[in-house]
């Protein structure tokens, strides 16, 4: 009797545990075609507090009515508070932009899910250059319904505690 109700209790605990994961699952794993794009953040030679942004590509693709997922790898050893924005579509604007404050530069309707600036910004502890600390930033790209059947390019600037560090190109795919 005893071993019954074990067996009910963690055949229990088991279903609990599977609606979890479907839970989890519905909620924003790594779906397929999601976009992973990872960057390094390193402090200077001259200064390990000194932060400055590397990509391992100039070029992101993602696709839409999927994630675009930034993960920011900190080695640099200083808090730091790293964002996206500005996105357009020119590569030099004119006037140029000072921070990321804004997703959107030049009028251009949102193309991703989330619109408030803060979805677009992470705070990240200090790093080791042995041992990263890790921010995400994980944005949806809205639907092809909402966006049209073309390949769109796009540009974007990658901030540093309001400074821009980099503008590398976004291209959305089917």
């Amino acid at each position: 009797m005893v071993a019954k109700r074990l067996l009910t209790v963690l055949a229990g605990a088991g279903a609990s545990a599977a609606l979890a994961a479907c839970a989890m699952h519905q909620v924003g794993p790594k779906g397929e075609r999601d976009i992973e794009a990872p960057i390094i953040i390193r402090g200077t030679s001259a200064n390990p507090k000194t932060c400055v942004v590397t990509l391992k590509e100039g070029e992101i693709r993602a696709h839409k009515g999927k994630f675009l997922k930034f993960r920011f790898d900190n080695y640099c050893e200083a808090d730091i508070v790293v964002a996206v924005g500005n996105f357009r579509t020119v590569q030099d604007p004119s006037p140029a932009p000072d921070n990321c404050d804004k997703p959107y530069s030049d009028g251009l309707p949102p193309i991703f899910r989330e619109t408030d600036p803060e979805d677009f910004k992470d705070d990240i502890d200090a790093g080791r250059p042995d041992r990263p600390k890790t921010g995400r930033i994980n944005l949806q790209v809205r639907e092809r319904s909402e966006l049209g059947d073309k390949l769109l390019t796009y540009y974007f600037d990658v901030c540093i505690n309001r400074v821009i560090q980099k503008d590398p190109r976004l291209i959305i795919e089917e």
